[in-house]
């Protein structure tokens, strides 16, 4: 027992370290458990951090549930067992001048709970999402510059470092330059793949091959202008990142990349007609594709053009009119005028030249775009003899990025 609780404190003082390292702070003195005081229902705890004293109320049955304790756990993988919500605590105390809470149940099992672990989850999260815990930069055509990052190839495929500080980036605005990629195909599938697997979809397994073909099944594979939109809203489960590998690019000033940062775009029109947002925001709508490319497929599904987590804060935009479909929900059939207005002001805002940016990709570039986010488009381009522009895509899955970037994070604590 004493070597268990050893190792507890131990794990706690480091992460401990690691949450004063996150905060920034130079602050020695990590704070303590001033004062325990039992209810019939759960711990009143006292903290002191940093002068501060403030009093958190958790029942006993969280407790328990998030106990420390490896003993207390069924396997390695740290599965949870469930507890009756009734459950009581018969004793409690402090040990370590207030570094950590020390409790006895029922069956006399003990558990603690250093001081850094109620720090980090006694006032509950900010988020109800799977993000990484990085502040979102929301840029516009003239911070564009100063805000899209730029990486080397090699770099990302041999550094962890690197590609995490890629990912978080990704992350916070969305969108990733890659340079010196080189022209060889299935370079964007070999950068992809340090991260995770490739997400299959209807157009390819791992990588899709945009060229212009004739009777395309999609704008993609042919040489008129594509608009800003997201990538397959009409699927379920939507790709989450899109790598676009230039390798063949066409002369002159055609061919160039559009995008505009959907949750800036969304949060403007949130300013400026709340009526319209709250009509994109509630309501889903049809998107649909079918086609006969890659594989026969149809698909379809409803969503929210701008999709908000419970505390209302944007998680998603789903936007293509390409495939747009015509069935609306019951309940705005009524309303389909105002549906209509609204959704014009936001593909409208889209295209304001306070967020609409344009550049050309060279060969050997790979842009990185977060799909849930990003709406990203191309000009049109002329078709001639010598005329070839050839770039490939891949998709990925935000959760395997994600699952990487804290695999790398927990490396280097």
């Amino acid at each position: 027992m004493a070597l268990l609780r050893s190792t507890i404190l131990q794990r706690g003082r480091t992460m401990l370290t690691a949450f004063y390292r996150r905060l920034g702070s130079n602050y020695k003195d990590p704070g303590r458990i001033s004062c325990v005081d039992m209810t019939d229902s759960g711990l009143l705890i006292q903290l002191n951090v940093n002068g501060s004293e403030k009093t958190h109320k958790l029942p006993y049955v969280y407790l328990r549930d998030n106990s420390q304790n490896p003993d207390l756990l069924t396997h390695s993988r740290q599965d949870r067992h469930l507890f009756d919500a009734n459950i009581q605590a018969t004793n409690v105390q402090t040990s370590d001048h207030g570094q950590q809470l020390i409790i006895t149940w029922p069956d006399e099992r003990v558990s603690y709970y250093p001081l850094s672990w109620l720090l980090q989850h006694l006032s509950g999260s900010s988020t109800i999402s799977g993000r990484l815990p990085v502040e979102r930069e929301l840029w516009t055509n003239n911070s564009f510059e100063s805000t899209l990052m730029k990486y080397d190839f090699d770099d990302l495929m041999s550094s962890d470092s690197r590609l995490l500080d890629c990912l978080i980036k990704l992350e916070s605005c969305g969108i990733i330059l890659v340079e010196n990629a080189g022209l060889e195909p299935r370079r964007a599938l070999s950068l992809s793949d340090r991260i995770a697997y490739p997400k299959p979809v209807v157009y390819g397994y791992d990588v899709m091959k945009l060229e212009v073909k004739p009777n395309a099944s999609s704008l993609a594979y042919t040489n008129v202008q594509i608009p800003l939109h997201t990538d397959m809203p009409y699927c379920e489960y939507v790709p989450g990142i899109l790598f676009l590998h230039c390798i063949h690019q066409v002369k002159g000033d055609g061919g160039r990349t559009m995008c505009s940062d959907g949750f800036h775009v969304a949060e403007e029109l949130r300013i400026r007609s709340p009526s319209a947002f709250e009509m994109l925001s509630r309501y889903p709508i049809q998107f649909g594709d079918a086609a006969d490319d890659y594989v026969g497929h149809n698909i379809d599904a409803m969503q929210k053009p701008i999709r908000l987590d419970c505390m209302g804060d944007i998680v998603a935009i789903r936007h293509n009119n390409g495939v747009r479909g015509s069935r609306f929900p019951s309940e705005l059939m009524d309303r389909l005028y105002d549906w209509y207005d609204a959704y014009y002001k936001f593909s409208h805002l889209m295209y304001d030249p306070k967020y609409l940016v344009e550049f050309k990709l060279q060969p050997g570039q790979i842009a990185m775009f977060d799909n849930t986010r990003i709406l990203h488009g191309r000009s049109r381009f002329d078709l001639g003899e010598g005329v070839y522009r050839y770039l490939e895509e891949v998709y990925l899955d935000w959760d395997e990025a994600r699952s990487k970037a804290r695999v790398i994070m927990g490396k280097n604590n």
